[in-house]
């Protein structure tokens, strides 16, 4: 590879490291078309193509790398996670099968394995994957992550925790947390008497869910200063015990110790049986001027709606439901529908005859507060896994929580409820990517409640 070859490949790179799959695919598809033979200029672009969620074109070059090196570890292992991506398991088990009879301890085939059995629903064989994976390779970081999740959805939470810490050394994580220079809180060190900083981490649904634990660190004698996004700072303000509440690039209260936003149960050392589920947030002041007029109501069943999630969310693919699904949702007599769609909002979605049918709100929310007072007028709240679901939970609403065959840890795995919000009822898919049943189920749940037997 000559010298300028060899500059777009390295910036190409850097592109991908700053997720910019698209500019890192331009360059490499040059480089690839002047060096067509060589092997890591085509990998990265299959990479590139596959962070872009261009899944033809990854797959593609990924078949041009299995011609030309067909007992290539790495190419088998990533044509594995593609293929499981794209939801064919079972060709994606085959494949990283062949990856681990060459390289039985190889840590990437090792990690796709263990991803392709959870999305068979195969946890347990998941969970054996990993902890075999993680004496081989115990400084993996990725390893060890993954290996958390597992456990942590097994409900085997003080080894789940701890594991979980391991998700500061996965650098494509992209967990950054504000520099602080005080000592980090030690798992069952007593806060009697100090200033405790929760540093903030991970996204909007984390922090609401996870902020309850300042309550029970005030209980246990500390002096809580919370960070978290400034869109929710209005929110958790009023948890109990609270001293302050900032968002991060404000001025650091002075505290005596920090420790970040999601190794608090892990700090804490709880268990399942610590989580009461109780409602703990509620929606601050009055309603708002500009909604006024929105939470009015009348003698039908009132039911919020959120069918979709951000697009850029890397498991977005399988946590939101096609909105032609929802046509069923349409004839239930007795149901108004408040549609709180974010991004995408609810305009982009759907046609526009079914808004004359359904109120949208979503753009009428300009902040979680806003939000907070509309999902407290509602009867039931319909959502996927999105930030919204934390808020219904959180406000104590009764809530049909819609989720993917093998969903996030904090679900669990079989039971109907969820141990983290007491009002929240868990419909889970029995097939992947197979909506259908679940919103024929949320169609029979809301005519039984619109339509009471006498």
């Amino acid at each position: 590879m000559n010298s300028g070859l060899r500059r777009k490949f390295d910036e190409a790179r850097r592109y991908l490291a700053l997720g910019k799959p698209v500019s890192a695919a331009e360059l490499l598809r040059e480089v690839v078309g002047h060096q067509p033979a060589e092997r890591e200029p085509r990998l990265y672009l299959a990479q590139a193509y596959y962070q872009g969620r261009q899944y033809a074109s990854a797959h593609a070059e990924l078949e041009e790398l299995r011609r030309r090196f067909p007992s290539d570890v790495e190419v088998l292992a990533n044509q594995a996670a593609l293929l499981s991506e794209i939801g064919r398991q079972e060709e994606a088990l085959e494949c990283v099968s062949r990856a681990l009879q060459r390289d039985p301890l190889n840590a990437g085939a090792l990690c796709n394995l263990g991803e392709i059995l959870k999305r068979m629903g195969n946890w347990e064989g998941a969970r054996e994957v990993y902890a075999t994976a993680v004496r081989s390779h115990p400084t993996h970081a990725k390893l060890r992550l993954q290996h958390a999740l597992v456990l942590l959805a097994l409900g085997e939470w003080h080894r789940g925790w701890a594991e979980y810490e391991h998700r500061f050394a996965y650098q494509e994580g992209g967990i950054v947390l504000e520099p602080v220079a005080t000592p980090r809180l030690a798992p069952g060190e007593s806060v009697s008497g100090r200033r405790v900083l929760i540093v903030h981490e991970q996204g909007l649904g984390d922090s609401l869910m996870f902020s309850r634990f300042a309550t029970l660190l005030a209980e246990r004698g500390a002096v809580v200063h919370l960070r978290c996004p400034e869109s929710l700072v209005t929110l958790l303000e009023q948890l109990p015990g609270v001293a302050s509440c900032s968002a991060p690039g404000s001025p650091l209260p002075g505290h005596d110790v920090h420790v970040p936003l999601m190794s608090l149960p892990h700090v804490l050392q709880l268990g399942p049986e610590a989580i009461a589920g109780r409602p703990y947030l509620q929606a601050p002041g009055s309603v708002p001027v500009h909604l006024a007029d929105a939470v009015s109501r009348d003698d039908r069943l009132t039911v919020a709606l959120c069918w979709a999630g951000n697009p850029a969310h890397a498991d977005d693919r399988r946590r939101s439901i096609p909105s032609a699904l929802l046509a069923p949702l349409r004839v239930l007599s007795g149901v108004r529908f408040v549609l709180l769609q974010k991004s995408p909002t609810a305009a982009d979605l759907l046609p526009p005859d079914w808004l004359r049918d359904w109120r949208d709100l979503g753009s009428r929310c300009v902040s979680f507060t806003d939000s907070a007072h509309i999902l407290e007028r509602m009867d039931i709240v319909v959502t996927v896994d999105t930030a919204l679901a934390h808020l219904a939970g959180a406000l104590g609403r009764p809530t049909l929580l819609l989720l993917p065959f093998a969903p996030d840890f904090r679900w669990g795995l079989e039971s109907e409820y969820s141990v983290w919000y007491a009002g929240t009822s868990l419909i889970r898919q029995s097939t992947a990517l197979d909506w259908q049943p679940v919103v024929d189920r949320v169609y029979r749940l809301l005519s039984a409640q619109a339509s009471p037997e006498p």
